[in-house]
Protein backbone atom coordinates (compact mmCIF):
# COMPACT_ATOMS: atom_id res chain seq x y z
CA UNK A 1 0.00 0.00 0.00
CA UNK A 2 1.02 3.34 -0.96
CA UNK A 3 -0.20 6.76 -0.06
CA UNK A 4 -1.20 9.34 -3.55
CA UNK A 5 1.12 11.59 -1.78
CA UNK A 6 4.31 9.57 -1.72
CA UNK A 7 2.85 7.49 -5.15
CA UNK A 8 3.22 11.47 -6.72
CA UNK A 9 6.67 12.18 -5.11
CA UNK A 10 7.52 8.83 -6.94
CA UNK A 11 6.32 9.38 -9.79
CA UNK A 12 7.96 12.70 -10.25
CA UNK A 13 11.36 11.06 -9.38
CA UNK A 14 10.65 7.82 -11.50
CA UNK A 15 8.87 6.08 -14.21
CA UNK A 16 5.69 5.09 -12.75
CA UNK A 17 2.56 3.85 -14.45
CA UNK A 18 -0.59 3.61 -12.37
CA UNK A 19 -2.72 -0.10 -13.52
CA UNK A 20 -6.81 1.07 -13.79
CA UNK A 21 -8.88 -1.81 -14.81
CA UNK A 22 -12.13 -0.80 -14.50
CA UNK A 23 -13.18 2.91 -15.50
CA UNK A 24 -14.18 3.33 -12.32
CA UNK A 25 -10.46 3.28 -11.18
CA UNK A 26 -9.51 5.40 -14.30
CA UNK A 27 -12.05 8.06 -13.47
CA UNK A 28 -10.93 7.94 -9.40
CA UNK A 29 -7.69 8.68 -10.36
CA UNK A 30 -8.00 11.05 -12.91
CA UNK A 31 -10.32 13.03 -10.26
CA UNK A 32 -7.73 12.98 -7.83
CA UNK A 33 -4.27 13.85 -10.47
CA UNK A 34 -7.22 17.11 -11.48
CA UNK A 35 -7.92 18.02 -7.90
CA UNK A 36 -3.79 18.44 -7.41
CA UNK A 37 -3.40 20.62 -10.78
CA UNK A 38 -1.52 18.05 -13.01
CA UNK A 39 -2.75 17.75 -16.67
CA UNK A 40 -2.57 15.99 -19.45
CA UNK A 41 0.39 16.12 -21.81
CA UNK A 42 -1.04 18.75 -23.83
CA UNK A 43 -1.87 20.82 -20.66
CA UNK A 44 -5.78 19.89 -21.05
CA UNK A 45 -6.99 19.09 -17.75
CA UNK A 46 -7.81 15.54 -16.75
CA UNK A 47 -11.61 15.64 -17.66
CA UNK A 48 -13.26 12.64 -16.42
CA UNK A 49 -15.45 12.64 -19.75
CA UNK A 50 -12.43 12.00 -21.93
CA UNK A 51 -10.45 9.79 -19.73
CA UNK A 52 -8.55 7.85 -22.63
CA UNK A 53 -9.59 4.20 -21.02
CA UNK A 54 -11.40 2.77 -23.66
CA UNK A 55 -8.40 2.59 -25.76
CA UNK A 56 -6.80 -0.13 -23.74
CA UNK A 57 -9.36 -0.95 -20.96
CA UNK A 58 -8.36 -3.27 -18.56
CA UNK A 59 -4.89 -3.10 -19.92
CA UNK A 60 -5.04 1.14 -19.17
CA UNK A 61 -2.15 2.53 -17.79
CA UNK A 62 -2.03 6.24 -16.78
CA UNK A 63 1.50 8.34 -15.88
CA UNK A 64 0.77 11.32 -13.82
CA UNK A 65 3.71 13.62 -14.42
CA UNK A 66 4.48 12.80 -18.10
CA UNK A 67 0.57 13.40 -18.89
CA UNK A 68 0.34 10.22 -20.57
CA UNK A 69 -1.63 7.15 -20.89
CA UNK A 70 -1.30 3.67 -22.44
CA UNK A 71 -0.76 0.07 -22.60
CA UNK A 72 0.22 -1.75 -19.24
CA UNK A 73 2.44 -4.07 -21.47
CA UNK A 74 3.90 -0.66 -22.92
CA UNK A 75 4.56 0.57 -19.74
CA UNK A 76 6.46 -2.94 -18.55
CA UNK A 77 8.75 -2.84 -21.32
CA UNK A 78 9.62 0.48 -20.99
CA UNK A 79 10.60 -0.39 -17.64
CA UNK A 80 8.12 1.35 -15.67
CA UNK A 81 7.21 0.71 -12.13
CA UNK A 82 3.69 -0.68 -12.45
CA UNK A 83 1.36 0.61 -9.41
CA UNK A 84 -2.10 -1.31 -9.14
CA UNK A 85 -4.52 1.43 -8.34
CA UNK A 86 -6.16 -0.60 -5.64
CA UNK A 87 -2.59 -0.53 -3.83
CA UNK A 88 -3.06 3.31 -3.70
CA UNK A 89 -4.54 4.87 -0.51
CA UNK A 90 -5.87 8.46 -1.17
CA UNK A 91 -5.17 10.54 1.73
Amino acid sequence: MITFTELLKQANREKIAIHTPTEEQANALLKELDIRGLKWRDGDRYELDYNHWWFFEESTCYCPFRGMFGLYKDYVDEGSKIIEFEDVEFD
